[in-house]
């Protein structure tokens, strides 16, 4: 018993650690929130909705986001959509009473008879890292395939994989993922 005890209260004390990716019990409802404001946007082809909630750090470093909105709206044509939830996960900071978030979501998204993954980076909070990047920092699709090591969608989950608190790195962009020119 005793043993058991203090594995528990070790495993529970990594969810203390700074910079620790895991998951929140909040999490969850955090992403299907954001996730029903970005199918909103899908389904009545918004693009201003959709740049809307991306943090103004995001927009201020992002490359071509009014044509990689477009490119995003383009894998939607009817408005009609479905979506469910593939995983979630979390990145968080502290320091001195202040924290930053930063949610990373993957769902599979239907339409017109199509399954595509969707990505999203969200800072739900940000007061450590950059006050400044609040909102999405980063969305993409890709078609959906179960072998996310396939060639076909191996960049977009390079570049998923790449986002991180410091926004830094150029594999992980802010933005819109749109695939290199072939």
């Amino acid at each position: 018993m005793v043993v058991l005890l203090g594995a528990a209260a070790l495993l529970s004390s990594c969810a203390l650690l700074p910079g620790r990716v895991g998951l929140r019990d909040d999490d969850y409802g955090k992403a299907e929130a954001r996730m029903v404001q970005i199918a909103d946007a899908l389904k009545s082809h918004d693009a201003a909705a959709l740049k809307g909630m991306f943090s103004p750090y995001a927009l201020d470093r992002a490359t071509a986001i009014d044509e990689g909105l477009d490119y995003v709206l383009s894998f939607f044509p009817s408005g009609e959509i479905t979506w469910q939830e593939n995983t979630v996960n979390s990145k968080d900071a502290a320091s001195h009473g202040k924290k930053s978030e930063l949610l990373l979501a993957y769902y599979k998204v239907s339409a017109s008879g199509n399954d595509y993954w969707l990505y999203f980076a969200d800072f739900t909070v940000n007061d450590v890292v950059n006050p400044e990047n609040v909102g999405i920092y980063a969305l993409g699709v890709a078609s959906w395939v179960e072998d996310t090591r396939s060639p076909e969608v191996e960049p977009f989950f390079r570049w998923a994989a790449a986002v991180d608190l410091e926004g830094s790195g150029t594999d992980g962009y802010p933005g819109i993922w749109v695939p290199p020119a072939s």
